[in-house]
């Protein structure tokens, strides 16, 4: 593994495309800290770095029988990485307006179950009152109406507050 440590990119490259993993090895050990720096300065988090350059070298290891390198191999891994460091950028940005999707919807969605719930207990109240006699129901209603207290409601009635 040495004499690999001395051969320049475009070496290493071509026996890479021979599927030499030492030659593989080598260019990660040289280009890795380079890249995760780079990653981490722009990303600011170190998880999202080293997810930065595993998938960069990933796809290196993956595609290499694709890849043109036209420049030097610093600067298609640089380029790759920044691509790499955009994707997550984009990413992050779309699950932010997601979550403040989902939150405005939960506001929502938490204000129509209130309306519902309350229009459920309405039809419960109302279904309740049919079956009160007469009497009961008048002052039930008349105190609802003006929000008096049942003693005042049922003096008002001429009835007793324990008929209630």
């Amino acid at each position: 593994m040495n004499n690999y440590k001395k051969l320049a990119d475009v070496e290493l490259v071509a026996c890479l495309k021979n599927g030499d993993k030492k030659a593989f090895t080598v260019i990660c050990d040289r280009y890795w800290g380079v890249l995760f720096f780079h990653a981490r300065k722009m990303l600011g988090n170190e998880e999202d770095a080293r997810e930065v350059v595993e998938e960069v070298f990933t796809y290196l290891w993956n595609n290499i029988d694709e890849i043109h390198i036209t420049s030097d191999l610093s600067t298609y891994l640089y380029t790759s990485a920044r691509h790499e460091i955009l994707n997550i950028i984009k990413r992050s940005e779309l699950k932010g307006k997601c979550l403040e999707s989902l939150m405005r919807f939960e506001v929502q969605d938490s204000d129509l179950n209130d309306e519902i719930n309350t229009r459920e207990l309405t039809v419960c109240i109302e279904a309740n009152l049919e079956r009160l006699p007469e009497e009961m129901r008048e002052v039930f209603e008349s105190g609802r109406k003006v929000n008096l207290s049942h003693k005042l409601t049922s003096d008002d009635l001429n009835s007793s507050e324990d008929g209630i």
